[in-house]
């Protein structure tokens, strides 16, 4: 606890990675790890359509939760641009059903989507991470996981900095709205509005879609 490590990088990632370094001796970059399938988990994609894409609403800090509409309304954009080949899944914990349904409720009737928030195991939530399209998500524990997993993340960041906790590699995208007060690191934003929750879903759904789905739809 007495000695002092010196860091380089930002992203938590690698200033653990070059603790490790000091402490061992070794000069490794961030590994590569090859998270086996599990064909417990498996069985929860079997359910789902081919292409769809996973929408994670909630997060631990109040704070890094925005709002359910833009998850809707980003989700519903993306919809009309893929001419309605697209189906979405919404998952999360127990405690984050509300939440979920919330998000259902400003979705049209009609709209291709399963919820299985407070249905999943890890090893299912791993596998419906793995074979998603993509994930739209706020700074959370799955959005590092879908990092992991190599599925292309779409995240939220706004009291958080993105810089030292964001998606670990760069095939993903986060959006923030670049206020004066973001990563503040506040769990409660003090402020009567939270500004860095302002975000446009127009500009979110058309990244999704130009990184994503532009090349086969256009077939």
């Amino acid at each position: 606890y007495s000695r002092k490590v010196g860091v380089s990088k930002p992203h938590a990632v690698e200033k653990n990675i070059e603790l490790v370094n000091f402490i061992t001796g070794n000069s490794d970059s961030v590994p590569d790890p090859a998270i086996p399938v599990s064909e417990q988990g498996s069985r929860i994609v079997k359910k789902q359509q081919e292409h769809y894409v996973l929408l994670l609403p909630g997060a631990r800090w109040e704070s890094k939760c925005f709002p359910v509409a833009l998850f809707a309304q980003t989700a519903e954009m993306l919809l009309e641009k893929t001419g309605k080949h697209l189906h979405f899944t919404i998952s999360g914990s127990k405690a984050e059903i509300p939440l979920a349904a919330k998000l259902r409720s400003l979705l049209p009737e009609d709209f291709p989507v399963n919820d299985l928030t407070g249905k999943t195991t890890l090893q299912e939530l791993f596998e419906l991470i793995r074979n998603a399209d993509a994930v739209v998500s706020n700074d959370s524990g799955p959005m590092h996981i879908a990092a992991l997993l190599k599925t292309p993340v779409f995240s939220f960041f706004g009291p958080t900095d993105q810089d030292k906790t964001g998606p670990w590699a760069q095939q993903h995208r986060v959006f923030s709205a670049g206020t004066k007060c973001e990563k503040c690191m506040q769990r409660i934003c003090p402020l009567e509005e939270t500004v860095c929750h302002k975000l446009d879903p127009e500009v979110i759904s058309s990244a999704i879609f130009e990184q994503l789905y532009q090349k086969d739809m256009s077939k």
